[in-house]
């Protein structure tokens, strides 16, 4: 790992602890993008049993929790590992990319969200707004 190798001009090392924030933001992005929408208002037996909207917002909810709690952990990994104790600029960074990759994966929920709500409001398909696209493209 390059940390901990001759290359890094300090003390500090990326541990286990610097992957935790990253990996509950990825965690609460699997968890969010596995939940139908049609299941969060569908209260019916035709989706095995009752109580499906209830439980399918019960997952949402973990899925939310653990991706802000993702971004909270860097944010807090960056104050307490690299702000607080005053890190100079070459470790600094790698703090700054912890910060970085979790607003990332919360951008990639955000436009996931916008795409999929903009592709569902024009009453596209993917498939055909995917060809469409490209046949656009093919002709610019």
């Amino acid at each position: 790992m390059w940390s901990k190798s001759g290359l890094n001009g300090s003390a500090l090392h990326v541990t286990f602890v610097d992957w935790l924030p990253f990996i509950f933001s990825s965690l609460g992005m699997l968890i969010i993008n596995s939940v139908e929408k049609a299941r969060l208002s569908a209260d019916s037996f035709s989706y095995s049993g009752s109580g499906v909207a209830w439980k399918a917002r019960v997952v949402l909810f973990l899925g939310f929790a653990a991706l802000a709690g993702g971004m909270a952990g860097g944010v807090t990994v960056f104050v307490l590992k690299f702000a607080v104790p005053g890190v100079p600029f070459p470790a600094l960074t790698m703090g700054i990319e912890n910060l970085v990759a979790n607003a990332l994966v919360g951008l990639r929920w955000v436009l996931c969200l916008l795409l999929v709500h903009s592709i569902f409001f024009c009453s596209c398909s993917v498939p055909s707004l995917s060809l469409e696209l490209l046949q656009q493209l093919l002709q610019s």
